[in-house]
């Protein structure tokens, strides 16, 4: 393979990965491409000045931000069918939820094969009518598990009605498991209490779309058994370095 051609290769699995998640940075892509950040300053400056891709800056990152351009967007229907429903801008990466979508593409970089065409899909694309998506879906040979970075502490009733959500999808059959993941020890383990617990409390969103106990018939909140197999074998729990 040419150097044109390396340059080709490299530039697709560029645009795909950003089609997937809408924003990345240096460093995550050269992970995606199995390469050393250090090594591919001329390939990213190629890239951008190729008009390819733009980038950004947030506060609490400290690289840049690529996002594709509008000419990116045009050239990467060749390499994605999912480009037509590319939508990023600069003024829409939030600062507030950047390092969360960072840390959900170094989740799946740890648990993907790489390999094109890419085994994991991100939240941006799932299709899960009426219900809260995961983070990403991984394919693990025949079955497929979910991801949900978790880096901040949820209330208790987030949290039981997310074990529930995901309790439902894997009931629509939109994943077969889901792995919980921290980068935080002691973040993991209030969360495995919770789920630990022998019964958990039902909530559920009201017509307000507040999310309250669901009652029993004489109004009060009602619980479930949730110590059995087909449950606990669904949900793992795991704590590793996530974007830093």
């Amino acid at each position: 393979m040419n150097k044109r051609e390396r340059f080709a290769e490299k530039r697709d699995v560029v645009l795909q990965w950003l089609v997937e998640f809408q924003f990345s940075t240096a460093k995550i892509l050269s992970h995606a491409l199995g390469l050393e950040r250090a090594n591919q300053n001329r390939f990213f400056l190629s890239l951008k000045n190729s008009g390819l891709v733009a980038t950004t800056k947030s506060p609490f990152i400290y690289e840049q931000i690529y996002f594709l351009s509008g000419k990116g967007k045009a050239f990467a229907h060749m390499v994605s069918e999912k480009a037509e429903r590319y939508t990023m801008t600069a003024t829409k990466i939030l600062a507030s939820t950047t390092i969360h979508h960072l840390s959900v593409q170094c989740a799946v970089l740890t648990r993907s094969t790489l390999m094109r065409p890419f085994d994991f899909q991100s939240e941006w694309y799932l299709d899960m009518p009426n219900s809260k998506r995961p983070d990403a879906i991984v394919s693990r040979g025949p079955r497929m598990e979910a991801l949900e970075v978790e880096l901040t502490q949820k209330t208790i009733p987030r949290i039981y009605l997310g074990f529930l959500t995901h309790l439902d999808n894997i009931k629509q059959r939109h994943y077969d498991t889901v792995e919980y993941i921290f980068s935080d020890e002691a973040l993991r383990l209030r969360y495995q209490h919770r789920f630990d617990a022998s019964a958990w409390p039902l909530y559920a969103v009201n017509r307000h779309g507040k999310i309250a106990p669901v009652p029993d018939a004489h109004g009060h909140p009602t619980t479930a058994q949730a110590d059995l197999p087909q449950i606990r074998e669904r949900f793992r729990f795991t704590h590793e370095r996530l974007y830093r």
